[in-house]
C-alpha cells in the first residue's frame, strides 16, 4: 500500500520552519529617522514571520547575517543558533543534504558551548538532523539521534508527555523505514498513545497514523492497516480545513488501504474525493494530485477498468517527470512499475519494459528503502522476460530481486510472489525438481497465513486476492514436478474467493447441531456483514456529511461490542467454529471418489506464461500446459464479452477465432479424451475465464474470425457437448454436477415492481450509472421509480409458476413487491424462490453494495428504501433449494477482488440456498423468461445443469423467436452451486 506521508519528510517540515525564513518584506530598510533594527531584532523578525520561504533567494541573506554574527555584540547564541536552523533550511531548498546536516550539526556545538545542549533548541535541532539523515538513507544515524532526542525530552518533560509521543512515532517510523516493522509498530502504537493532539501537532499526529497503516500493511495485518487510515481520516476532516494538504493526502490512503482490502469500488469513490480536494487546493500540476491520481488508477483497474486506470496513472507519473529533482524518485518508479504490470497485462511487454527500465534508471541514487522497489522492478523484468519465452534471461533477474525481497516477512506477498516466480523460471529451464524445491517454503509460509483460524475472517478475504497469482504458480511447479496432489491443492488456493470463505461459514454452522449454537453461529455471521454494510456506508459518508460520518462511527462502535461478545460466546459454546469454517483444501483422491461416471471437473489455472488445464474424473487427475498466456486470455475474454454485452444486435460479428482459441487452451486434445463422450462439466476458478459462460466457446475451427448471426444456429457451440455448472468450492461430497432436480415443489416469485412506464423491449439499467440513487444512506424513492419497468417479468413468474406446477406458491408482485413484504415473509418454506427485478452492482448509482430493485415506498425508511442490499439479503431466512435471479447484471460483484458471479450470490448463500442461476450480463426480459422458466421446468426430471443446458439448446433451434440463437441471449445465465 502506497501511504503518503505529509509529516515524516524533510521537506514537510521545510514548512513547519519556515518562520525561519522571511520574504524580502521582512528584510526591508527601516524608515527614514527610524534607528536600523539590529541582528537579534532580525532575527526575530524572521522568526516570526509566517510567509513560505523562498530558500534559494534568501541563502545570500542568511549567510550574510550569520558573518555578521561572530562580530555582532547584540548577537545571543540564541540567535546564533536560529541562524544555523536557517542555513540548514536553505540548504534543504537547494537540495544540499551535506551542508544541511552540517549547518545543524554547528549549531548543536554552539549550544554544547554555552551548556545549552539538553534544552529545548536542542532538542528541535536533532529532530531535523534526525528527519534530513533519514530521508537521506541514513537510518542509523537518525535512529541514533532520535533517541537521545527522546532521552532529552524524557528527563525535561517526563515520560509521559505529548512530545515525548510524538518522538516515539518518529522512531517508529525510521524502524519501519529500516524494515524492523515489528519493533516500529510497537513503537507507534505507543508513541500515538502519549500524544495529545493540540493545534501544532495535529497533522504530525494523523501523519503518525498513516505511517502506522502502511507499516502494518508491510506486516500482513491488513484490517488492523485499514482501521487505521480510518481513524487518519476522520481525525483529518475534523482537525484540519478542506485546503489542508493533509485532508486530501489522508483519504488518498484510506483509498489505497480500500485498494489493499479489495474494496475497489469504495475505493474509488474515497479516491475521487481526495482529487477532487488536490485539484481544488493545488491544481492539476501538484505531486499530491498525482498521488491521488496513482491511488484512483488502481481502484479503477480493480474493476477491470483497465484502459481507464493505465490512462490516469501515466498522467500521474507526467506530473512526476514534470517535478524533477524536486522529489524523491521512489514514488515515480513505483508509479511506473505499476504502469509496467498494467501494460503486462494486456499483452504490451515492449511498454512494460520500458517502463521498468525508467523505474530502474530514476533508482540509480539508491536510498535505504529503496531495495524493495528495486526489486520489484528487477521481478517486473524476469516476468517480462518469462512471458517472452526467455526464461535464462530472467533467472539473474529474480535471483537479484529474491536478494531484495528478503528483508520482508516470509509470507509478505511480494517476497513470496518473488521466491515462486523464481521456482517458475527454474521449471522452464528444465530444473522442475530444483524449482518445487525453491518454492516449497514461500508456499508453506503463505498457507499458513491464509489459513490461520485465529486470524479475523477479514484477514483471509483480504489475503486471499493478494496471493492467488502465488498459488496458481505452486501448483503449476508441484504439477511440472509430479506432485499431483500438491499442485490439486494450489488450486483451490488460488481460488479461494469471498464466495468460497461464505459458504464454509454456513457450512460451519450447520455442523453446530445444537439449534441454539447454529443461532448463535448466524447471528455472529450476520453482525459481519452488518459490520461490512456500515463501514461501505462510511466510505460513501466521508466528505459529504460530518453528521453520518459520526453517527455511522457510533453505530460501528456499538456493534463492534456486540458482534465480539457473540464471537467470544461462540467460541466458547462451539470451539471449532474457528476452524471449520476456514475453507480447507479437499484432498485430490476424495474428490475423484465422489464423481459420478460422467462427471468430471475443470479447473482452469491462468499462470503468466500459459494456461494451465486440468481436469479430475474418477480416474484421476489430468493436466496439460498450452502456450496461451494470461494476457492473451483476458484479451480473448474481453472480445467475447464485448460481442454479448452488445445485446441481440446481429450486425455486430462474433470473435469466433477467440472461442475457438479459448477452447483449445482450455480443452486439448488430451484432456478431451479424458472426458467422457458427454460429460457434465464443474468448472472450479478460472480467474478471466469466471467472466465467461464456457458453452459458448466453439468447438470446432470456424471458416473465418468472425461469425455471422445466420450462423448463430449451426455453429458447434461447448454447451452441445456438455452441461456446465460453477461450483463455488470443492467438497468430497457436494463436487458433483447436478445434485438432483427440483424435488419439493413450493414455489416463491417475487419482482416486476411498480416503476416508469417502457416499451416491451426496454433493457434495464442503463441509467442508474448515471443517477444518484442514495440519498443521506438511504434510496431515494422518486429516483428508483423513474427507472424502467420490466414488462415480462411479472408473465415470467407466473409461467415459471405454473411450469412447476407447485402445491405452494407465493406471488409478489407490482404494488406487493416491496422490502417490507420480503423482509415479513417466512421464505423459508419455499424451496424454489425467484427475483424477476433489476440487479444493481456495488457502486452503480452511488449503492454501496450488491442489490436488488423492488417497489419504492412513499417514503424511505431502514425498514424499506426500495433497494434490497447483499447485507440485508444474508439475512433473510432460507432453505431453498434454488435461486433464481432473473435480473439484469444479477451475476455481478462490483469488486474486482471476487469472481465476476459473487456479488448477489454470496448473499443468498449465506441466508440457506444451495444453488443459484444468474445472469452475467443483461438480457431482454422476454429471453430472461423463457430460460428461466424451460430450466425449471426441465429440472423435474433432470438434474439442473442438464435443465439449463437443455433450455440453451432449445433456445438456439427456436427459429420463431427472432435473435435467440444469439448467444447474448442464450448463453447469459450460469448454473452456481454452493
Amino acid at each position: 500500500m502506497a501511504i503518503q506521508s505529509f509529516g515524516h519528510d524533510w521537506r514537510g517540515r521545510v514548512t513547519v520552519l519556515a518562520v525561519l525564513l522571511a520574504t524580502a518584506s521582512a528584510h526591508a530598510a527601516p524608515s527614514s529617522g527610524s534607528p536600523a533594527p539590529t541582528l537579534h531584532e532580525r532575527v526575530a523578525i524572521r522568526e516570526q514571520a509566517d510567509t513560505d520561504p523562498d530558500g534559494m533567494a534568501d541563502f545570500a541573506a542568511v549567510s550574510a547575517m550569520i558573518v555578521e554574527s561572530r562580530t555582532d555584540k547584540t548577537a545571543t547564541v540564541e540567535d546564533k543558533v536560529q541562524l544555523q536552523m536557517m542555513l540548514a533550511v536553505a540548504w534543504s531548498h537547494r537540495q544540499d543534504q551535506r551542508e544541511t546536516l552540517r549547518a545543524l550539526e554547528d549549531g548543536l556545538a554552539m549550544l554544547d558551548k554555552a551548556g545549552m545542549g539538553d534544552g529545548a533548541m536542542a532538542i528541535k535541532m536533532r529532530m531535523e538532523k534526525a528527519d534530513t539523515a533519514g530521508e537521506g538513507g541514513d537510518r542509523d544515524t537518525a535512529a541514533r539521534e532520535l533517541e537521545q532526542v527522546l532521552v532529552m525530552q524524557t528527563n525535561l518533560l517526563g515520560p509521559s508527555h505529548s512530545d515525548v509521543g510524538e518522538t516515539r512515532c518518529a522512531i517508529a517510523y525510521n524502524a519501519i523505514r529500516q524494515g524492523r516493522l515489528g519493533y516500529g509498530i510497537d513503537q507507534m502504537h505507543a508513541g500515538l498513545q502519549l500524544m495529545q493532539p493540540n493545534t501544532e501537532n495535529r497533522a504530525s499526529w494523523i501523519a503518525n497514523h498513516n505511517a502506522l497503516a502502511s507499516a502494518l500493511t508491510s506486516d500482513g495485518r491488513i484490517e488492523e492497516a485499514l482501521a487505521e487510515t480510518r481513524i487518519a481520516a476522520a481525525l483529518a476532516e475534523k482537525y484540519l480545513p478542506p485546503q489542508h494538504r493533509g485532508v486530501g493526502i489522508t483519504l488518498s490512503n484510506l483509498a489505497a488501504a480500500l485498494n489493499v482490502a479489495g474494496r475497489f469500488g469504495e475505493a474509488e469513490l474515497v479516491a475521487r474525493r481526495a482529487l477532487d480536494l488536490d485539484l481544488k487546493y493545488r491544481g492539476k500540476g501538484h505531486i499530491d494530485t498525482a498521488g491521488s491520481m496513482r491511488t484512483l488508477s488502481i481502484s479503477l483497474a480493480g474493476q477491470d477498468h483497465a484502459t481507464e486506470a493505465e490512462v490516469v496513472l501515466m498522467a500521474a507519473a507526467e506530473i512526476y517527470r514534470s517535478a524533477g529533482d524536486t522529489v524523491a524518485p521512489r514514488t515515480p518508479a513505483v508509479m511506473l512499475l505499476d504502469a509496467a504490470s498494467m501494460a503486462r497485462g494486456r499483452g504490451d511487454d515492449a511498454a512494460a519494459d520500458a517502463r521498468t527500465r525508467e523505474a530502474l534508471a530514476l533508482l540509480t541514487k539508491r536510498l535505504k528503502g529503496d531495495e524493495i522497489i528495486e526489486a520489484r522492478a528487477l521481478a517486473g523484468s524476469a516476468l517480462g522476460q518469462l512471458n517472452a519465452g526467455q526464461a535464462a534471461a530472467a533467472l539473474p533477474l529474480i535471483d537479484a530481486a529474491v536478494a531484495g525481497f528478503a528483508t520482508l516477512p516470509a509470507a509478505h506477498p511480494q517476497r513470496a510472489d518473488a521466491e515462486i516466480l523464481r521456482g517458475l523460471v527454474l521449471v522452464r529451464l528444465g530444473r522442475a525438481g530444483e524449482g518445487y524445491a525453491a518454492a516449497k517454503p514461500a508456499a508453506a509460509a503463505i498457507e499458513v497465513a491464509l489459513l490461520d483460524s485465529a486470524a479475523p475472517r477479514g484477514e483471509l478475504i483480504n489475503l486471499a486476492p493478494a496471493y492467488a497469482r502465488s498459488f496458481a504458480r505452486i501448483a503449476a511447479i508441484a504439477l511440472a514436478a509430479g506432485d499431483v496432489d500438491a499442485g490439486f491443492r494450489g488450486v483451490q488456493l488460488a481460488n479461494l474467493s469471498e464466495l468460497a470463505i461464505a459458504n464454509s461459514a454456513v457450512a460451519a454452522r450447520a455442523a453446530a447441531g445444537n439449534p441454539a449454537v447454529t443461532a448463535l453461529a448466524r447471528a455472529v455471521q450476520d453482525g459481519g456483514v452488518r459490520r461490512a454494510r456500515l463501514d461501505r456506508e462510511r466510505s460513501f459518508a466521508l466528505g459529504k456529511s460530518a453528521a453520518e460520518v459520526s453517527r455511522l462511527d457510533a453505530a460501528i462502535a456499538a456493534l463492534d461490542v456486540k458482534n465480539a461478545r457473540a464471537r467470544a460466546d461462540l467460541d466458547k459454546r462451539f470451539p471449532e467454529y474457528r476452524a471449520l469454517s476456514r475453507p480447507t483444501p479437499v484432498g485430490l483422491a476424495e474428490v475423484a471418489r465422489g464423481l459420478g461416471t460422467e462427471q468430471a471437473l475443470l479447473l482452469p489455472l491462468t499462470v503468466d506464461d500459459g494456461l494451465v488445464s486440468i481436469v479430475v474424473t474418477r480416474a484421476g487427475l489430468r493436466w496439460q500446459r498450452s502456450a496461451m498466456g494470461s494476457a492473451a486470455i483476458a484479451a480473448a475474454v474481453d472480445s467475447l464479452r464485448a460481442a454479448t454485452d452488445a445485446g441481440n444486435d446481429d450486425t455486430a460479428a462474433f470473435p469466433a477465432a477467440s472461442a475457438f482459441a479459448l477452447y483449445q487452451a482450455l480443452l486439448p486434445a488430451q484432456l478431451r479424451a479424458a472426458l467422457p463422450r458427454h460429460a457434465d462439466l464443474s468448472l472450479y476458478g478460472g480467474g478471466a475465464l469466471s467472466r465467461l459462460p464456457l458453452g459458448m466457446l466453439l468447438t470446432a475451427p470456424p471458416r473465418g474470425a468472425t461469425l455471422a448471426a445466420k450462423d448463430f444456429a449451426r455453429a458447434p457451440w461447448l454447451i452441445r457437448q456438455h452441461s456446465i455448472e460453477v461450483a463455488s468450492m470443492l467438497t468430497p461430497s457436494t463436487n458433483a454436477v447436478g445434485n438432483g432436480g427440483v424435488h419439493s415443489l413450493s414455489f416463491a416469485g417475487i419482482g416486476a415492481p411498480t416503476l416508469a412506464p417502457m416499451p416491451a423491449i426496454a433493457l434495464a439499467m442503463a441509467g442508474t450509472r448515471k443517477v444518484r440513487l442514495l440519498r443521506g444512506g438511504l434510496a431515494d424513492p422518486a429516483a428508483l421509480r423513474a427507472l424502467p419497468s420490466l414488462p415480462e417479468a411479472a408473465k415470467e413468474l407466473r409461467a415459471i409458476g405454473l411450469a412447476l406446477q407447485p402445491t405452494q406458491k407465493l406471488l409478489l408482485l407490482g404494488d406487493d413487491a416491496t422490502e417490507t413484504r420480503v423482509k415479513a415473509t417466512d421464505l423459508s418454506q419455499y424451496r424454489v424462490i425467484a427475483f424477476a427485478t433489476h440487479g444493481l452492482v456495488g457502486g452503480e448509482g452511488a449503492v454501496p453494495e450488491a442489490a436488488l430493485l423492488l417497489t419504492p415506498p412513499a417514503t424511505a425508511t431502514p425498514l424499506d428504501d426500495g433497494i434490497l442490499m447483499a447485507s440485508e439479503i444474508s439475512a433473510l431466512r432460507l432453505d431453498a433449494d434454488w435461486v433464481i435471479l432473473s435480473g439484469c447484471d444479477s451475476a455481478g460483484a462490483g469488486n474486482g477482488a471476487a469472481p465476476t458471479y459473487s456479488g448477489l450470490a454470496r448473499s443468498f448463500f449465506q441466508a440457506g440456498s444451495r444453488s443459484l442461476l444468474v445472469s452475467m450480463w443483461p438480457i431482454r426480459d422476454d429471453f430472461a423468461a423463457r430460460l428461466t422458466v424451460a430450466t425449471l421446468a426441465a429440472s423435474r426430471h433432470l438434474s439442473k445443469a442438464r435443465a439449463l443446458q437443455r433450455a440453451e439448446l432449445a433456445m438456439i433451434a427456436d427459429q420463431k423467436l427472432p435473435g435467440s440463437a444469439n448467444p447474448s441471449a442464450w448463453a447469459s445465465f450460469i448454473l452456481l452451486e454452493r
